[in-house]
């Protein structure tokens, strides 16, 4: 393997080369708490839309997102449920 040449698969998966933990469920149970207790965090402290239905139109059926909107979008919108988003990017 070349320096220009990366094993992707081996860098994005810490489950293959972390030595935080004993092995690699240790890494993927460890990064899931984490990630639920920030999901949990965020749901209960700034406004959010839960399970929003997505047009299965023009996306995945029985698709449904999580939408999360800064914390003064209350002063600006009447009502959160008049959403009506034109365009979602994931990250």
């Amino acid at each position: 393997m070349t320096t220009t040449e990366i094993d992707v698969d081996r860098v994005y998966s810490p489950s293959l080369w972390s030595h935080r933990f004993s092995d690699g469920e240790k890494v993927i149970e460890s990064h899931v708490q984490a990630l639920t207790k920030g999901t949990q965090c965020a749901q209960t402290t700034i406004p959010c839309l839960l399970n929003w239905t997505v047009n299965s139109t023009t996306s995945f059926h029985d698709h449904a997102i999580d939408l999360y909107f800064p914390s003064n979008v209350t002063e600006l919108l009447p009502s959160i449920d008049s959403i009506k988003p034109k365009a979602i990017f994931v990250y």
